[in-house]
Parts: C-alpha cells; structure tokens; sequence
C-alpha cells in the first residue's frame, strides 16, 4: 500500500529529526 509506506518514511523522518534535535542540544550542553 502507498498510504503505509509513505507513513512509514513520515515516521523515520521524525524519528530522526527528533533524533538529530537530541544530538544537538547534547553537543551544546557538553560545550557549555
């Protein structure tokens, strides 16, 4: 189904824009 895959590759991409926002806010935590 192209309704699942699509949502699908929603999830991933929030997955790793969430993912993404973690690693940035760490790195700024670890310098500061």
């Amino acid at each position: 189904m192209v309704g699942s895959h699509l949502g699908k590759v929603h999830h991933v991409m929030v997955r790793q824009a969430s993912h993404h926002v973690m690693v940035r806010q760490a790195s700024h935590h670890a310098m500061a």
